[in-house]
């Protein structure tokens, strides 16, 4: 009698190869935390701190961001830019429930697609002085062939934000918190460098820059003074 063959060995899932790079970008209190109430705007930073972000989100072209973190830039919008956002810069916001941001207004459009249901993008480029060249509001089953829009809300997995984002050609993309958005992308494995302000603040109680625990080891490559009190921390994989 022959001998059982062993067990074929479990083959090894293939890695795939992430083209697009992921940068972390946090101001952080001295005691770690990166705000004091997570339905505010946190505004502890200073004036170099938050050009050095917005530079960084304008080079990028592509801001990840989660509900909280978008609604309060949008509670503390200002005339020049009213939704507190980036103008000219792909914003997606991570929601559990894009669905809930289906109201519109005279300025905004809506489209969705079938290949990606749990996608909804807004296009906000739309002037709202001369009404006859406005776009109508309109939901469509097609895949959309125009450029994407700046601001999507979505329910996609980190993983699958930037495959998508690979896709349309993107090198690079800002996630900007808060800290459960920073914290889904560390765990997944989704971040390659992270650049860290240290302000002249202790907040004692606050929201944290991650949740949980994560493991993961980054090297330090770049400090850089920031005005008078402020260090930029700058580290990769």
């Amino acid at each position: 009698m022959s001998s059982p063959k062993p067990p074929r060995p479990t083959p090894k899932p293939i890695k795939t190869i992430r083209t697009i790079k992921t940068i972390l970008i946090a101001a952080i209190s001295l005691d770690g935390k990166i705000s004091t109430n997570p339905n505010k705007n946190a505004n502890f930073s200073s004036k170099k701190d938050k050009a050095f972000f917005r530079k960084e989100v304008q080079k990028a072209g592509v801001s990840i961001l989660g509900s909280k973190t978008y609604k309060a830039a949008k509670s503390a919008g200002t005339g020049a830019s009213p939704s507190g956002l980036i103008p000219k810069v792909q914003h997606i916001v991570m929601t559990r429930t894009p669905e809930k941001y289906t109201k519109t207004t005279a300025s905004t459009t809506f489209t969705t697609s079938t290949t990606s249901p749990a996608i909804l993008t807004v296009d906000q480029n739309i002037s709202p002085i001369n009404p006859k060249k406005q776009r109508r509001h309109h939901a469509t089953t097609k895949t959309p062939t125009t450029s994407p829009a700046p601001l999507t809300f979505t329910k996609d997995t980190p993983r699958k934000i930037l495959k998508n984002l690979e896709a349309q050609g993107h090198k690079t993309a800002i996630i900007s918190g808060g800290s459960e958005i920073y914290t889904m992308f560390l765990k997944a494995n989704l971040v390659d460098e992270m650049y860290l302000t240290i302000t002249p603040h202790w907040f004692g109680k606050g929201i944290p820059l991650f949740q949980g625990n994560p493991n993961i080891n980054f090297e330090l490559y770049k400090v850089k003074k920031l005005g008078e009190n402020e260090i930029l921390l700058k580290y990769r994989r």
